[in-house]
């Protein structure tokens, strides 16, 4: 979000629908958001977009960093999308 960096757009967007879904009980909520954080680190190590990407948005070469977010940030949203199927 803002190319800060930080949480995966991906994840933020998962952890929504989590909330949507789930908000009323706030300890499902909970639980739901950490198996999630839980199995996308599983398959992709983290939920830092910088770690993610392995770029600086805001300091690195613009071509490069639109090169990595078009070649990488599809399948976070797909591996987002498999694991929130797999849980709701």
């Amino acid at each position: 979000m803002g190319r800060l960096q930080e949480t995966c757009g991906a994840v933020s967007g998962a952890y929504l629908v989590i909330g949507l879904k789930y908000g009323q009980e706030k300890e499902k909520t909970y639980a739901m958001v950490q198996e999630f954080a839980r199995r996308f680190e599983a398959k992709n190590k983290t939920t830092n977009c910088r770690a993610l990407l392995g770029i600086d948005l805001l300091g690195g070469d613009r071509r490069t960093a639109s090169e990595r977010v078009n070649s990488i940030c599809p399948q976070m949203v797909q591996d987002a999308v498999e694991i929130l199927e797999s849980l709701l």
